[in-house]
């Protein structure tokens, strides 16, 4: 792990937006077997019951940009302002190019900004800030438009009990900038490669450029896993994701990381429990 600590970097402002259609889990409980008990436990181990979608149409760059938007409107912040802009989604809305060059354009950001995508996760929103953060610090820009976003997941195959009830979908717009009075921020990093397998969509990349589709791009494969959910493989596919594994990791590596940034930061042990 690897402590990181700025002075004067400033998060000023932060937009998110949410799409207006909500799927509660009750209103999926066929997919429980009408078992209601069963419904309540998954609530329980969850923490919510309830998801926000986009229409197809919709993608995580659009409700980012709509959350930027309204914090320029909000903020009185001029977009010309803005020297960088970084967006964070692993729902882009094309392999090719880059999102966030769109998003420059689309937002009437000047043509001196910087912008690049950072393809994370659940990780992303905190490496996003990390890299603004770097930016301002180093004094290689003064402010930058930091979006994270994502759209898409829930859409796949709503049967699928795994990922289905966690990924819903929104956008968010964060303004970090030079602070010249004292301002901290601290990070704590780290990184894991060996479980990359948990959570992957296994086509669609260099690895595997696509698997079989039919004539009208339906997914000519499905597979069920040992819990029974079932799974479609396709050019662009399911999101694969062994819940255990990344449950077990959440539990297991999370907390330390946590304590261990929070004894750098206090100078003494901390215990998590």
């Amino acid at each position: 792990m690897s402590f990181s600590e700025f002075s004067h970097a400033r998060l000023a402002a932060v937009c998110t937006v949410v799409p207006s259609e909500e799927i509660r889990l009750e209103d999926e409980i066929a997919h429980y077997g009408h078992d209601a008990a069963k419904l309540e436990r998954v609530k329980r181990i969850a923490g919510f019951d309830r998801r926000r979608i986009s229409p197809p149409h919709v993608t995580a760059s659009d409700l980012c940009m709509q959350a930027a938007e309204r914090l320029f409107r909000e903020t009185g912040t001029d977009p010309a302002s803005v020297d960088a802009l970084i967006f964070v989604s692993q729902t882009a809305d094309y392999p090719i190019p880059a999102t966030a060059c769109i998003q420059q354009d689309r937002l009437g950001l000047g043509r001196h900004c910087a912008a690049f995508d950072v393809n994370l996760g659940c990780s992303g929103y905190v490496y996003g800030l990390w890299l603004a953060s770097c930016m301002i610090e180093s004094r290689a820009r003064a402010r930058v438009l930091l979006l994270a976003g994502e759209a898409g997941f829930c859409h796949l195959n709503p049967a699928n009990r795994v990922t289905a009830p966690v990924f819903g979908d929104a956008g968010s717009a964060s303004l970090v900038e030079y602070s010249a009075a004292p301002n901290p921020l601290s990070f704590a990093l780290g990184s894991d490669g060996s479980g990359y397998e948990a959570i992957i969509r296994p086509g669609g990349g260099a690895r595997i450029p696509h698997l079989p589709t039919d004539t009208d791009g339906q997914y000519m494969e499905e597979v069920r896993d040992g819990s029974g959910q079932p799974w479609r493989l396709g050019t662009y596919g399911n999101l694969w994701m062994d819940g255990a594994a990344v449950f077990d990791f959440t539990m297991s590596v999370v907390p330390a990381h946590i304590a261990a940034h929070l004894e750098h930061k206090a100078g003494r042990t901390i215990w998590i429990t």
